[in-house]
């Protein structure tokens, strides 16, 4: 029995929707002074394929973070699986989203140096209920290829010096393409 054939259709949206006001205060009244408005909307879209604003691949789970140990997430090990139970093996990453569920331990992410943030080692922190997201649709200038070996394993630990046994709950969504 062969693969099924899928689709996939992605829209990314981020709003900011935020005034700033400044109030007088007049003794008996307050008026307002002054306003700065701030609206901003971008949405980035993915259809199926593989090119340039194109995805073929979607990985999301809500994943517990042991109290203990690290948790680990091979992007192209073949460890990851989709919905529908057939194996995921990235190649290119599109969008990456964490969210730190949380509300009183904050998380360390590492690992994975193919994504900007995390090159060179380097790890983010997430505090109690951060989340973090990052886009790279045009794989032709800006391409984040993963390949097998230790910089596609994205390393998602509890926070250094936190005592708690308590294991925080993670939310994370990868989409990229497979070729």
């Amino acid at each position: 029995m062969s693969a099924p054939v899928k689709s996939l259709e992605t829209r990314i949206k981020i709003i900011i929707d935020s005034v700033l006001t400044a109030l007088k205060d007049e003794g008996t009244t307050v008026e307002v002074s002054a306003t700065d408005p701030c609206q901003i909307t971008r949405t980035m879209s993915l259809d199926t394929g593989v090119l340039d604003d194109l995805a073929d691949v979607l990985y999301h789970e809500l994943r517990p973070v042991a109290a203990e140990a690290d948790e680990t997430v091979d992007l192209t090990g073949g460890d990851l699986t989709d919905a529908f139970g057939e194996p995921l093996t990235l190649v290119k990453v599109k969008a990456v989203y964490i969210r730190n569920n949380d509300e009183l331990l904050g998380i360390t992410i590492g690992g994975a140096t193919a994504l900007p943030i995390l090159a060179d080692a380097e790890k983010l922190n997430l505090p109690p209920l951060g989340s973090v997201l990052l886009q790279c649709p045009l794989t032709t200038l800006n391409t984040w290829a993963v390949a097998a070996g230790t910089s596609d394993i994205l390393t998602i630990s509890k926070l250094a010096g936190t005592a708690s046994t308590a294991s925080p709950d993670v939310d994370i969504v990868i989409i990229g393409t497979n070729t």
